[in-house]
């Protein structure tokens, strides 16, 4: 039985957009390793927690997050040093992964494959969104988040701050490939 054109058409479409995004998932994971590279062979003094007689693996997380007189309190203190690249990095990989459910929606062309990448890409369009709002309406951000000790979170700022004007294209691209 033959797919009628529309079908075809569709699925060319997503799975060239799809390609597109893959890419741009990939060049945040390229530019990530990249950093983290250049962060292991210029930092010299590497901090190693000390060892632990017992580890519980399932209270791993207890001292990132704590419950102390009924709030939730995040300590940045005890994130790794190259947070921000691992963060990096962590968005590439999500984007990828989101990009890899919407090529195998494509090539389906099921009705529940596409309702599920619809709502994964509407949820990282809103997270996108929210992000770029928090920034445009807080001058202030950048006391909110913790500090970077590799030092990429403040070049990466003052090449988008030398370089906006592409920068502003790029985001808009991304955002109509989205």
């Amino acid at each position: 039985m033959a797919t009628p054109c529309s079908h075809t058409c569709l699925a060319f479409i997503l799975k060239f957009l799809n390609f597109l995004q893959a890419f741009v998932g990939v060049a945040i994971i390229v530019c990530s390793a990249f950093m983290l590279n250049q962060w292991h062979h210029h930092h010299h003094l590497q901090q190693f927690p000390p060892p632990a007689d017992v580890i519980d693996p399932l209270n791993s997380a207890s001292g990132v997050v704590s419950a102390h007189d009924d709030s939730l309190r995040f300590d940045f203190h005890s994130l790794p040093a190259p947070w921000f690249i691992y963060a990096l990095m962590g968005f590439g990989i999500l984007v990828c992964c989101i990009t890899f459910i919407g090529h195998i929606a494509a090539e389906a062309i099921s009705g529940c494959c596409l309702c599920f990448y619809t709502m994964l890409t509407t949820m990282f369009i809103l997270l996108e969104a929210s992000l770029v709002a928090f920034i445009a309406l807080d001058h202030h951000w950048q006391k909110d988040i913790p500090v970077d000790p590799t030092g990429e979170l403040d070049s990466l700022l003052v090449f988008i701050k030398d370089n906006v004007d592409v920068f502003i294209g790029v985001g808009i691209a991304i955002v109509v490939i989205q």
